[in-house]
């Protein structure tokens, strides 16, 4: 049996008494941090016993048992049998390293598989397994770390608490009483007939979107329909125009088989395209957010799109069209690329996560004409999408009265919580926030950073606060001019964004000094 040792290290454990976190909650993160971030809690270490940690803290014996069962339950930790709670070594191959450390280049050298404890031999990944671990090397855009989902600011999580959980489960309920057989059953390749009508209407409605049904294809997200692209329009070795910043998960899949992403600066308006076609003449795709760029928000400008297209017609190219903000009430103030006279050459990609709730995995490409079959004979072996009962569950919401109310209601906590979120930003660190219009206001702002503070140096000081955040460069190819920060501020509500704001300036005034 491992003994249990009396503390764990001085500067490990942050608990906040006035914050409207719970304590629980700050010790689950702060352990988690000194498993992972800071490396202090190696695989095999044994946790104190609950109560001599709390009789430590001050707190009682069940905040410290709350958190360790949170840590045993994501796997941070595991009981032994003759008693105690070690820490995992999968839980430290879980947590990232930081860009640059030494486990973040793991890529390029032998990785080993399995427990660390087990001694088996380690083995060397293949070259395609290397790559993907040099692509995912850093934690992923929108997830937020393990934890509560309101924590601050995670990208891309909107407004949970609002979302109406009783309809939905009412919704999918019905449809597992009542489904026939096929629908439990049957994977149509292309999707579920009914979502891909309301699909095509709805995006006619808010998008201008120009489609039949028939040329609607329902992935699970969309990394899922850029990876069906990739395979389908690309080899090995083409060149691809990517935004700089810009959406690292669609980037990465469309890197993951060999194409070569060609970076291309973005300013107040949108990707520089000129600058890109004239810097990579040769480039047989382009991957864009032109509604609202990710992550500064910038709406692509007329010129810019005419000049996309052109070039998408004149050199028999392709463009994907990436909104990251899926369906909305009411039209844009522009309309997708995809609506415009040279739309034959665009693929719309979108998903519902930014308006149902991320898990719910389900997003849709618009395949022009000349797509829809081959695209068809890949779907059919390839494309294993949602499970067609999910897929009816959402069709059958977003077709109901609930999905407007809903949207209507996440507009409005969305504005709410940007306008608090900017206030608290303005009284704590000045007014650094870069706006964008408030039609394309989305779930997160950018924050500039003072010229000397460092992004990389504020993530990990506000990450022991229970704080996360990513750098701009984290979006980036290229080092950026300034760094700055981007706070989702969808899913966290006006006290806590308050309170993390507090404590976000402390680092950022500590650090500029």
């Amino acid at each position: 049996m491992s003994s249990h040792p009396r503390t764990l290290p001085a500067d490990g454990i942050r608990l906040d008494r006035s914050s409207p976190v719970p304590l629980y909650q700050q010790l689950y993160r702060s352990l988690t941090a000194m498993i992972g971030e800071r490396r202090q809690l190696a695989p095999g270490t044994p946790l104190p016993a609950s109560r001599a940690l709390a009789q430590d803290l001050g707190v009682s014996r069940n905040t410290v048992l709350k958190a360790y069962e949170q840590l045993q339950a994501d796997g941070h930790t595991k009981g032994l049998a003759g008693g105690g709670t070690v820490v995992t070594s999968a839980a430290a191959r879980r947590t990232r390293a930081p860009r640059g450390s030494a486990l973040a280049e793991a890529g390029d050298r032998h990785v080993a598989l399995g427990e660390a404890g087990d001694r088996r031999s380690a083995r060397s990944l293949s070259r395609g397994g290397r790559r993907m671990m040099g692509l995912a090397a850093a934690p992923a855009d929108h997830i937020p770390a393990p934890g509560p989902w309101d924590l601050p600011f995670a990208v891309g999580v909107p407004a949970l608490d609002v979302f109406p959980v009783a309809q939905w489960t009412r919704l999918y309920s019905t449809r597992l009483r009542t489904a026939p057989a096929r629908l439990l059953a049957e994977l149509d390749s292309f999707g579920y007939r009914p979502l891909r009508e309301t699909i095509a209407s709805q995006l006619a409605l808010t998008r201008g979107v120009r489609c039949d049904p028939s040329q609607v294809l329902v992935t699970e997200g969309p990394e899922h329909a850029v990876a069906l692209l990739r395979d389908c329009l690309l080899d090995h070795g083409d060149e691809v125009l990517v935004e700089d910043p810009g959406h690292r998960r669609t980037r990465a899949e469309m890197a993951r088989t060999g194409a070569v992403l060609r970076p291309v600066p973005v300013d107040e308006h949108g990707m520089r395209v000129e600058w890109g076609l004239e810097h990579h003449p040769d480039a047989r795709l382009a991957l864009v957010t032109p509604g609202r760029q990710f992550p500064t928000g910038a709406v692509l400008s007329a010129r810019r799109r005419e000049k996309l297209l052109a070039w998408a017609d004149t050199h028999q190219a392709w463009i994907i069209e990436h909104d990251p903000e899926g369906i909305p009430k009411g039209p844009r103030p522009r309309a997708a690329l995809q609506a415009g006279p040279a739309g034959q050459n665009v693929v719309y990609v979108g998903a519902f996560g930014a308006t149902l709730f991320p898990g719910v995995r389900i997003g849709y490409c618009v395949l022009p004409e000349a797509l829809v079959d081959p695209m068809s004979r890949i779907a059919a072996t390839f494309n294993h999408g949602p499970s067609l009962t999910s897929q009816a569950t959402v069709n059958d919401f977003v077709s109901s009265t609930h999905f407007a109310a809903h949207v209507d209601r996440l507009q409005t906590v969305h504005a709410e919580r940007r306008a608090h979120l900017t206030g608290e930003l303005r009284r704590y660190i000045g007014d650094t926030v870069r706006h964008a219009p408030i039609e394309t206001a989305g779930t997160h702002l950018v924050s500039d950073l003072p010229p000397d503070v460092a992004g990389s140096e504020v993530q990990e000081q506000a990450c022991a606060l229970g704080i996360t955040l990513r750098p701009l460069h984290h979006y980036c190819l290229a080092a950026p001019a300034r760094d700055a920060l981007v706070l989702g501020f969808g899913c966290v509500r006006a006290p806590t964004a308050t309170y993390a704001i507090r404590r976000l300036s402390d680092v950022i005034h500590r650090l500029t000094r």
